[in-house]
């Protein structure tokens, strides 16, 4: 392989160009100027029993034939509607794609990891974490995505499909940013607790539409999620709120 290619960033996308360069024949220096390749891609336990995909709950099917991936049915349902949802809710699952979602089994984590291995494998480079900070950042406006990860000891709120909408009967309520109660997906985590030891032990991931900046306070709204949810607090373990300047993940507009 003498051809170097040069592929800087992109997410987990940059990520699947930059394998499907190298099994071209082509050797790939992958420069990832974030602390991490492969964007939100990241699954993580807090140091708790629990494991979370801290982004997109889905991702577009990854080139990797051997990684065990599932595909949630039903996807979603909001108010009566069940089913694979709408394109503007899959998007709000997965990051912005629409089409050949599935959940890693291992972990969306687990994808990126694959990836990597098999460039540094084949004889590619990576390198991660190669950009400077930049403390001017743009300030960001609008809507963004919001997540609860929660774990606790007993069942989890659970629908009938993989996301289930809460105080949403129809797309545009649910996406439209509410602050004034809790609306979102209350999205399965069974596929991450199936490792857990202890099977009286469960979590589920909460995502919701909010504004940058909107001035809720963390336990009062992590609260009232519970509450609409029915979760009684004594049996949560734990619990990480992570609002859209957090996130950093801005709601589409398509």
């Amino acid at each position: 392989m003498s051809v170097t290619t040069e592929i800087v960033g992109g997410g987990f996308p940059g990520l699947v160009r930059a394998v499907e360069e190298a099994r071209r024949g082509r050797r790939v220096e992958y420069v990832e100027p974030a602390l991490r390749a492969g964007g939100a891609l990241v699954t993580e336990s807090f140091m708790t029993p629990f494991r979370f995909n801290l982004g997109p709950p889905l991702v577009r099917r990854p080139p990797l034939p051997s990684l065990h991936v599932v595909v949630p049915d039903p996807l979603v349902r909001v108010g009566d509607v069940v089913g694979e949802g709408s394109p503007a809710v899959r998007a709000f699952l997965s990051g912005g794609e629409t089409d050949d979602l599935v959940v890693v089994s291992g972990g969306n984590g687990l994808a990126v990891a694959c990836l990597i291995d098999e460039l540094v494998a084949g004889g590619s480079r990576v390198l991660e974490g190669v950009g400077a900070a930049d403390p001017s950042a743009t300030k960001r406006h609008g809507l963004g995505i919001c997540r609860l990860f929660v774990g606790l000891r007993g069942a989890a709120p659970a629908g009938d499909a993989f996301a289930t909408a809460v105080g949403a009967d129809d797309d545009e309520t649910l996406l439209r940013g509410d602050t004034a109660r809790p609306v979102g997906l209350v999205v399965s985590n069974a596929h991450l607790d199936a490792n857990l030891v202890d099977p009286d032990l469960s979590s589920f991931v909460w995502q919701a539409a909010l504004p940058f900046d909107s001035g809720l306070g963390r336990d009062e709204y992590a609260d009232a999620v519970l509450e609409t949810l029915g979760v009684d607090r004594a049996s949560v373990i734990c619990k990480l709120l992570w609002f859209p300047e957090d996130t950093g993940e801005v709601l589409g507009t398509d």
